[in-house]
């Protein structure tokens, strides 16, 4: 008897959570040495450092685990809408028969980059909005203006914000611009992006 320990089903050998400035996102890593009955990882983020008691944890998505595998293997999974400040990432490995328990945590500082905005989907199919996903900065408000082939303006909107607010506003929510090609222009106290 080896003192009623038991043995997990995920031999984890790493797990990391990188920031890709350029691209304003996370990206979580592991690999594992061996694996037995193992079903999926849940990948989960918290603000709150494990030791608070008031910490929450949220789901970011799921990752389909290898079975059974007693080769290495790499998964990752990338965070696309990271939060500003440190971020704290752990897995919730799952077995086939339901039985599941945690990796990490690890942490993780993002700051996004001088890139504030980030414009979706890409391209929009006809009558479909397309929103635009701010990252607070140092400005008051920045001023959206979208331009159709010919270089008129068909829609603006000034924006309020604030330095650590992540905002998702609509670029046109009654969908009135017409099917074709648009260039939008982003300003703030004379910088235009």
């Amino acid at each position: 008897n080896d003192g009623g320990s038991v043995a997990l089903p995920v031999s984890l050998m790493d797990l990391s959570a990188e920031v890709d400035q350029e691209n304003n996102r996370v990206l979580v890593k592991w690999s594992t040495a061996t694996e037995v009955n193992n079903d999926h990882f849940m990948v989960e983020r918290s603000s709150l450092p494990p030791s608070d008691p008031e910490g929450e944890w949220g789901t970011l998505g799921k990752v389909t685990g290898a079975g059974n595998s007693g080769t290495v293997r790499t998964y990752s999974f990338i965070d696309e809408r990271p939060e500003t400040g440190t971020r704290y990432y752990r897995l919730k490995q799952t077995d086939f028969d339901g039985r599941s328990h945690y990796i990490g945590p690890v942490s993780a500082s993002f700051h996004p980059s001088k890139r504030v905005f980030q414009l979706y989907p890409d391209p929009a199919a006809e009558g479909e909005p397309v929103y635009m996903d701010i990252h607070g900065n140092e400005q008051k408000s920045i001023v959206v203006v979208v331009y159709n082939i010919l270089g008129e303006e068909t829609f603006s909107k000034v924006i309020p914000l604030s330095n650590s607010e992540h905002r998702l506003t609509a670029i046109d929510p009654e969908a009135k611009l017409l099917p074709g090609i648009y260039m939008i222009v982003v300003s703030s106290n004379g910088l235009v992006n």
